[in-house]
C-alpha cells in the first residue's frame, strides 16, 4: 500500500468524512423503528460485511478493491492509512458500537447515545480542526471539546426536556466529552467508546 501524503487530510476530505459520519444517523432511526433482536442481528451482519470489505480492500484483491479503496481512503485520516498495516475505519467501529448499544441499553438510550456520538463528534472535528486555536492535547483543541459538549447537551436536552433526566444528560455529556478527549491516548476508537460511555452514565 502506498504511503499517502498529508494532503489526504485537507478540508475537502474532512468535510467528506463528516458527511459520511452524519449519514450514520440512519442507524439510531433504524434501531428505534425495528425490533431489538432484528436490529442486533442486522447490525452484526453489517459489522461482518464491513470487516470483510475493508480487509479485501487492504489485500488489493481484484477490481472490487480498486472501487472500494478509492472511496474508503476519502473517509480515513492520514494517521489511519500511512502505514502498511491493516486499519479498520471509523465506520466499522460505529457499527460495532451500535450493535453493543442495541443489546445493552434500552431502545431509547441506545438511539440517544448514538445520536450524541454522531452529531457531537462531527461538531468537535469541524470546529476544532478549522477554528481551534487553544490546544489541550496533540490532536484536540479547547474549541473542539466545547463544541462536542455543547452539541451533546443540545441532543440530551431535546430528549430530556426540562426534567430531572437533564441532570443525567449533563453528567453523560460531560464524561463523554472527556472520553472523546482522551480516547486516542488509551488507544480506543472514539466512535466505539463514546456511545457506550454515554449510555452507561445515562442509565445509572
Amino acid at each position: 500500500m502506498k504511503t499517502l501524503t498529508r494532503t489526504t487530510g485537507n478540508i475537502k476530505s474532512e468535510y467528506y468524512r463528516k458527511a459520511i459520519h452524519l449519514s450514520s444517523l440512519w442507524i439510531p432511526l433504524f434501531i428505534y423503528t425495528q425490533d431489538r433482536i432484528f436490529s442486533a442481528a442486522f447490525l452484526l451482519c453489517l459489522c461482518a460485511l464491513d470487516f470483510f470489505i475493508e480487509y479485501l480492500s487492504f489485500r488489493h484483491t481484484g477490481n472490487l478493491d480498486h472501487v472500494i479503496k478509492k472511496n474508503l481512503i476519502k473517509t480515513m485520516r492520514y494517521d489511519e492509512i500511512q502505514k502498511n498495516t491493516f486499519h479498520l475505519s471509523g465506520a466499522f467501529f460505529v457499527l460495532v458500537s451500535a450493535f453493543c448499544c442495541t443489546i445493552i441499553f434500552s431502545r431509547e438510550v441506545a438511539c440517544l447515545s448514538l445520536c450524541v456520538m454522531i452529531l457531537s463528534d462531527a461538531a468537535a472535528a469541524l470546529i476544532g480542526k478549522y477554528h481551534g486555536k487553544i490546544k489541550i492535547s496533540e490532536h484536540k483543541t479547547l474549541e473542539g471539546s466545547l463544541a462536542f459538549f455543547i452539541m451533546a447537551m443540545i441532543v440530551s436536552g431535546i430528549y430530556c426536556g426540562l426534567t430531572p433526566l437533564l441532570i443525567k444528560g449533563l453528567a453523560a455529556a460531560s464524561i463523554s466529552t472527556l472520553t472523546e478527549l482522551y480516547a486516542k491516548k488509551i488507544k480506543l476508537d472514539d466512535n466505539f467508546l463514546i456511545p457506550l460511555v454515554y449510555g452507561f452514565v445515562f442509565s445509572l
